[in-house]
């Protein structure tokens, strides 16, 4: 029994020591207004541009993709690309054998010339004449078909080479030279990389406040350091039954070809902007559901101020409501008071996390505005 007392005195005797170092000394007249002030920084509350953004994974598509192909079949004499080349639209990539094609088209311009020749006579005969309608319109169908014929053996000529439709990069070589390649058979892959597309899926509640034009951003794994802006281009009309989602395309400027088909992208898009009060997010204290701010009173005392979050970004957050713009807030140093406690207020400079409570937010290199905040 004496052991168990013991125990008892001792557990009571460490949550009394417990409870007086934890209980807030503050109080509403100030508990410490006697006590060593607190050393915090303080900052004016500033209004700077709050962007609402959305976050998205996209994958990066072609904004033309084309498989190249010979329209006729034969033997690949000529492979006029290199695996990866950029190649402008009309530049001849591939050519077959053509010898037959070569001889069927100076066959017809020979009966074209003929047919020609027979139609310039008739005319003429005609004209002075000694000739009859009927032989003139005989002669004048006996050049059409010719005139038809030789076009005719144009085309065929014209299909044993193979050139680009548009500007693009190939892909590797998929024939060899001496192949003999039948129509449709691939011989590469054609993508129009110069501008690219991105498709994105999206919550479907998001879907009235989507429109062509609003700004995008992304980056990819392969180049970290680097940050594409775009536009929306286009959004889906039907929205996917078993996701909710919608699926929104972007189209981003690629002029160093950096993007590729099929990479992973993290897309932002830019819902909206409007003018608030941001706060670095170290001046924001949360005690349960409820988040409250410490202004720096004229008498050098801490009020605490309650306080309605809007948006947040890397290492920010927007005051919906509880602060006005110009008022001193803690912007360091918030954690550690009580309300009616003293400040000893510093300025920004001189704390040790300067560059992320500067006053001045600075945004990511993917907005270049003052704030870029998503919401939570």
């Amino acid at each position: 029994m004496r052991r168990a007392a013991l125990i008892l005195v001792l557990i009571a005797a460490t949550v009394a020591a417990a409870a007086a170092f934890l209980w807030p000394r503050g109080g509403e007249g100030g508990g410490q207004a006697a006590g060593r002030a607190k050393t915090v920084t303080v900052d004016a509350a500033r209004t700077a541009p709050v962007e609402q953004r959305v976050a998205a994974v996209g994958t990066v598509r072609s904004a033309d993709s084309v498989v190249v192909t010979a329209e006729a079949q034969g033997v690949v004499r000529e492979l006029m690309f290199e695996d990866g080349a950029r190649v402008r639209a009309g530049q001849v990539l591939a050519r077959l054998d053509a010898e037959v094609e070569r001889a069927e088209l100076a066959a017809a311009e020979a009966r074209a010339e003929q047919a020609r020749s027979a139609f310039e006579r008739a005319r003429t005969l005609r004209a002075r004449g000694a000739g009859t309608q009927t032989a003139l319109e005989e002669a004048q169908a006996a050049l059409r078909t010719a005139d038809a014929e030789l076009d005719l053996a144009r085309a065929r000529l014209e299909k044993r080479t193979v050139t680009a439709p548009f500007d693009g990069v190939l892909s590797f070589r998929q024939v060899s030279r001496g192949a003999y390649v039948q129509p449709g058979e691939a011989l590469a892959t054609l993508d129009a990389i110069a501008t690219v597309d991105v498709d994105f899926r999206l919550p479907e509640d998001l879907s009235g406040r989507l429109d062509r034009g609003q700004a995008v951003t992304l980056r990819v794994r392969a180049h970290p350091d680097r940050t594409f802006r775009g536009l929306l281009k286009d959004v889906d009309t039907r929205i996917d039954p078993a996701s909710r989602q919608i699926v929104a395309r972007a189209t981003v400027e690629n002029p160093d070809f950096l993007l590729r088909p099929g990479m992973l992208a993290e897309v932002s898009l830019l819902l909206g902007s409007r003018e608030g009060i941001v706060l670095p997010a170290l001046a924001v204290v949360a005690i349960g559901p409820s988040h409250f701010v410490f202004v720096a009173g004229k008498d050098g005392t801490a009020e605490r101020r309650p306080v309605e979050l809007g948006l947040r970004g890397p290492g920010t957050v927007e005051i919906a409501s509880g602060l006005n713009p110009g008022e001193p807030v803690v912007v360091d140093g918030a954690a550690k008071l009580a309300e009616g406690d003293r400040i000893d207020a510093r300025p920004v400079a001189e704390s040790p996390v300067a560059p992320l409570i500067s006053g001045q937010p600075q945004a990511p290199a993917s907005t270049g505005s003052a704030a870029a905040l998503e919401a939570p």
